[in-house]
């Protein structure tokens, strides 16, 4: 559930409308198809179609598909890799940050405090703890955080 896919990314009607700024797809009007689309670091909300590595990225609603980005020719490039440079956090790949000019990882693996902070987009985060670890699955259990979410 915390991942929605189609056709469940559309239930939640967010403050902002078409063209007003955001941070996640939450924020925007999803009813109304309106997604969180990132251009140089900056959200807006759009009708989002999902563009391939190297095709334009210059309409509003274009968005990169998953490991790449709009680079600065308005063409998808492949996202940034650990230890690459980078010079802004949107260039580098999921769960990595761009520090002194380097893609690192956001945080310890053993200590994520939300999906974004694991290359593997899942932070396993126990009931009554506000860490977790990255995971790349979760096995649903009494005792997992996600139950929690879905109570």
């Amino acid at each position: 559930m915390r991942h929605r896919a189609e056709p469940c990314n559309h239930l939640v009607k967010g403050p902002q409308d078409k063209g007003e700024s955001c941070t996640k797809d939450d924020d925007c009007d999803t009813v109304q198809n309106y997604l969180c689309v990132f251009k140089s670091g900056a959200g807006t909300c759009q009708v989002s179609t999902l563009v391939g590595a190297g095709k334009s990225c210059s309409a509003p609603g274009a968005a990169c598909d998953v490991g790449y980005y709009c680079g600065v020719d308005e063409a998808c490039v492949e996202s940034k890799a650990e230890g690459d440079k980078c010079t802004d956090n949107f260039q580098c790949d999921t769960g990595l940050a761009c520090e002194s000019d380097k893609c690192v990882a956001r945080v310890d693996p053993t200590s994520c405090t939300q999906d974004e902070d694991c290359t593997s987009n899942v932070c396993d985060i126990p009931v009554n703890s506000s860490t977790g670890r990255c995971v790349s699955r979760i096995t649903l259990a009494a005792s997992t955080g996600i139950c929690e979410d879905l109570r």
